[in-house]
């Protein structure tokens, strides 16, 4: 059979064919175009999304503070300590057991040179001043005379490494610090006041806690039964 021949007796399922390969390719190209079109709508909201203006947001720095220590409570006048603290009445053991240091020379030395510097009457030459040294009246002029108008009451009392005895004393009325105090002892019935300063420390270095001291001393203050 001839080409023409069978193109003739076949025209028309070739057409067929030809229309349907024409319109499935048709189609394709449309959904080819339909997907890039919607690719670039995409792109371009995403890139609109991109170059948006954000906000700043500010961030503080949030500062972790360490819990600082809790300062110590420190009366600075017997009332204060008095009305702030317990002070239940000192046992008759212990008032009898101080009741000595009321007639010992040194601590009476001690009250009656204070008296003479306060009222002006001691160069530390004259007879009341039971020869003290100058030394003594400069360091006491460094105190506040606050502190010397007051009773005060021996915490300890013992031997001084130079002779005669050393103590620690506090004022009555204002117990907020502790004092160290020398008196020499001539042994002939004299005695000199050759020491007298703020005992903010012990020997070996250990500050003095005058918390500690406060709570441990409010009874004898406040009692009104030990002051000097």
């Amino acid at each position: 059979m001839t080409m023409k021949k069978f193109l003739k007796e076949n025209w028309l399922k070739l057409g067929v064919m030809i229309l349907i390969v024409i319109i499935i390719f048709s189609f394709a190209y449309y959904l080819d175009q339909k997907n890039k079109v919607r690719l670039n709508v995409n792109n371009t909201n995403k890139n609109n999304i991109l170059e948006r203006d954000v906000p700043e947001v500010e961030v503080q720095e949030i500062t972790k503070t360490e819990p600082s220590a809790e300062e110590p409570v420190i009366y600075h006048t017997k009332e204060e300590l008095c009305d702030s603290l317990p002070h239940p009445d000192p046992p008759d053991k212990e008032i009898k057991g101080y009741a000595p240091l009321f007639k010992d020379p040194p601590v009476k030395h001690l009250r009656k040179y204070l008296d003479a510097f306060l009222s002006k009457d001691g160069s530390c030459q004259s007879a009341d001043c039971f020869n003290d040294q100058l030394s003594a009246y400069d360091d006491l002029s460094k105190i506040d005379a606050d502190y010397l108008r007051s009773k005060f009451i021996v915490l300890s009392i013992g031997g001084a490494l130079y002779g005669g005895v050393e103590m620690q004393i506090i004022f009555e009325d204002k117990p907020d610090q502790t004092f160290y105090v020398w008196v020499y002892d001539y042994r002939n019935g004299k005695y000199d006041l050759r020491g007298f300063s703020k005992y903010d420390e012990r020997g070996d270095g250990t500050p003095i806690d005058m918390q500690e001291v406060q709570k441990d001393s409010v009874n004898e203050i406040c009692s009104n039964k030990f002051g000097i």
